[in-house]
């Protein structure tokens, strides 16, 4: 059972007029924890990713998912633009509930995006608001013969830690758009290393397109030489419920599902951007000893005094996060069946704890007030980088 909020934490003015609260939680632990147990013995590793799969008991299989990359490609989704560039708009038309997953790239409209938070939108529902960050620079118009009112698609996550903490912990533009751009950069830098043929991954069409590099050729030859050799990792197992992966020796991230079948749906993505990481990360004249279980659970286990705070989004979904110096957890709860359905663990670099500024200048309605409808919100001033400041507050 959820624990009871102890105080409000964060309160921020929302586009759409009405607010959005991170509150302090009582809870002082994830609803899961990882354990050794939850190891599989055999770690699978090709060149400098190493991937750990992960199994267990999860609560969640009945329920059954649409992930945003097979809602699109059914066209059971409408994702579309709102005028407000850190905002998108959902409608769901199938019977099913739609899990969204933090990180997730959407390709169209005015500019490509990433979905900021894990979200899961109820069957039937309109006019859904969904926060997110620009991954592509430059463009606010229709791009070749692609609508720029809606989205065609979703079929990468975001390739970077950087990426990732930047849009959900450090909710920060500028810092997506440059670590864009230096992924953009290393893996012109490495694919030659590995394919044997140099590439430029910055497409003519939008040079500042994440998403269009990740669909370049060249790129995709050099994921497969990781891909094929990584992909049977889930198929050979029962009871997973997610993976952790090591890049240059070091853990990286951790994602863990409460059901099996979501993390079955999600794992070629979820693969394909740790391959993309691992190649832009590639050193080829390094050489790195593989980790164990134990140094896994080293890792998560490092969490102390972590600053705990939650917000709900929609009637559907709850987020919380578990920040410690050294890591973050984002853990999803699913509303309906009161428990937890996504846990992402990310490890933190340096430079990951360095706050942005108490900066509310381009808030937006992530849902919390539950409208069926939403009125046209206003458009943000796009040159603001810091938006939602989780912890500026105490």
């Amino acid at each position: 059972m959820l624990k009871k909020i102890v105080g409000i934490a964060v309160v921020g003015l929302l586009a759409g007029g009405t607010t959005q609260t991170w509150s302090a939680e009582a809870q002082t632990k994830p609803q899961f924890t990882l354990t050794k147990d939850n190891i599989a013995p055999t770690a699978y590793t090709h060149n400098n990713l190493q991937v750990f799969i992960i199994k267990g008991k999860t609560g969640l299989d009945k329920k059954d998912y649409l992930t945003l990359s097979e809602a699109m490609q059914k066209d059971l989704v409408k994702l579309t633009e709102t005028g407000n560039v850190q905002q998108l708009s959902i409608q769901n038309n199938s019977g099913k509930y739609v899990f969204i997953m933090s990180g997730d790239i959407v390709k169209g409209g005015k500019q490509d995006r990433t979905i900021r938070y894990d979200l899961i939108i109820p069957p039937h529902s309109k006019n859904i608001p969904i926060a997110s960050f620009c991954v592509e620079s430059g463009r606010w118009s229709k791009r070749s013969n692609e609508s720029c009112d809606k989205f065609s698609g979703s079929s990468n996550f975001l390739p970077s830690k950087k990426s990732k903490i930047a849009a959900k912990y450090q909710t920060d533009q500028g810092r997506v758009w440059g670590s864009v751009s230096k992924v953009q950069g290393k893996l012109n830098k490495n694919i030659g290393k590995i394919t044997g043929k140099n590439a430029e991954v910055r497409d003519s069409k939008s040079s500042s397109s994440l998403q269009l590099s990740m669909e370049n050729k060249e790129l995709k030859k050099a994921m497969a030489t990781y891909t094929e050799k990584l992909k049977s990792a889930v198929a050979e197992e029962k009871n997973v419920m997610g993976f952790a992966y090591a890049i240059n020796g070091k853990i990286n991230t951790i994602d863990v599902f409460n059901s099996e079948k979501l993390f079955r749906k999600l794992w070629p993505k979820l693969l394909d951007a740790a391959a993309v990481e691992a190649i832009a990360e590639y050193d080829k004249k390094k050489k790195y000893e593989p980790l164990s279980a134990d140094n896994l659970i080293k890792v998560y286990n490092n969490r102390v005094n972590p600053k705990i705070r939650k917000m709900k989004l929609n009637s559907e979904t709850e987020f919380i996060i578990f920040d410690s110096k050294d890591l973050v957890i984002f853990e999803t709860i699913d509303l309906g069946k009161k428990t937890w359905i996504h846990q992402n663990t990310i490890t933190k670099d340096p430079d990951m704890n360095q706050a942005p500024s108490n900066d509310q200048g381009s808030n937006f309605n992530d849902g919390s007030s539950q409208q069926q409808t939403i009125q046209r919100p206003r458009r943000v001033n796009r040159n603001v980088r810091r938006t939602n400041n989780l912890f500026d507050s105490e």
